[in-house]
């Protein structure tokens, strides 16, 4: 009952301007606040300064600037000009290369093909300060739209970017197959949308399951990145040690979200405590360069 709360909460908060100033205005007030918990600034500057602190303490890090479903062309246009703005001031500060993107939030609801422009304006951006992009998986409703347009950019010769599966949508095996075809590199979560019994698994059990059998799943490169918002049932976690070379987590600012689609932690201190503890927010492997997961 409080994960359907939790996750209800988190998905109104994104998509209510009105709740995010009150976020903006009493939870990142304190150090100690609320929505602290889950950002780790109001700035670009201060997502960068908490990525640092992460990286001194061994972790990749991704950033992700909060939004998703826009409501118009020029909503769209200014996300994708503050994403191309956010890719420089990640190159200059020098810290790990990497952000993360939701489509409805370029406009995806809107207009496809303008959707579609403003992931490629991005990419772009990307690939000329050799930077990687991560397409986030949104709610079902959008599964099937957002595997298609990655594989349009990546039949475009994009290799800069990643696309995220969830395991606790029973569709997302044949996905993992079909991203592993083209070699795509793959995040895995186990989901955090409130889906419906006929789009997604319903016991935790179910989508753990899920979670192991996608992580087994024969590869060139793809499902090289797993994560989980809480503590990995013991399965997950002796998968989670015979395959995992190095550890990764996510930052963000408010602008740029501390990630796992609005479940797991993000402050600084939350993934220090990661590195000297067992993984509890997330976990990567792979030999390709690490991209944080969420």
């Amino acid at each position: 009952m409080l994960q359907t709360v939790s996750k209800t909460f988190f998905q109104v908060l994104a998509g209510s301007q009105s709740l995010k100033n009150l976020a903006s205005r009493y939870g990142m007030r304190a150090r100690g606040g609320f929505a602290r918990r889950f950002i780790a600034g109001e700035t670009v500057e201060a997502a960068v300064d908490a990525a640092r602190q992460i990286q001194a303490n061994g972790l990749g890090v991704t950033l992700d600037y909060l939004g998703e479903r826009v409501a118009s062309i020029a909503e769209a246009d200014a996300a994708t000009r503050a994403y191309i703005g956010i890719l420089g001031q990640i190159a200059a500060a020098g810290v790990e290369r990497n952000i993360s993107l939701k489509l409805t939030q370029l406009g995806l609801t809107i207009d496809r093909a303008t959707c579609v422009d403003n992931l490629r304006r991005i990419l772009d951006a990307a690939a000329a300060r050799e930077c990687f992009v991560r397409v986030d998986m949104e709610s079902s409703p959008f599964t099937a739209v957002t595997l298609d347009v990655f594989e349009t950019m990546w039949q475009q010769g994009y290799r800069n970017a990643g696309v995220v599966l969830q395991s606790y949508l029973p569709r997302s095996e044949a996905d993992a197959a079909r991203m592993n075809a083209l070699g795509a590199r793959v995040r895995l979560v186990k989901g955090a949308y409130n889906e419906p019994r006929d789009a997604a698994y319903q016991s935790k059990a179910d989508v753990d399951a899920a979670f192991v059998r996608i992580m087994k799943t024969p590869s060139r490169r793809t499902i090289r990145r797993c994560s989980t918002p809480r503590a990995p049932s013991r399965r997950i976690a002796r998968l989670i040690r015979r395959h995992t070379n190095s550890r990764c987590c996510t930052v963000s600012a408010a602008t740029c979200r501390a990630r796992s689609n609005a479940t797991d932690s993000g402050s600084a201190s939350t993934f220090h405590s990661v590195v000297n503890g067992s993984p509890t927010s997330c976990v990567v492997w792979g030999n390709a360069p690490r991209i944080s997961v969420s």
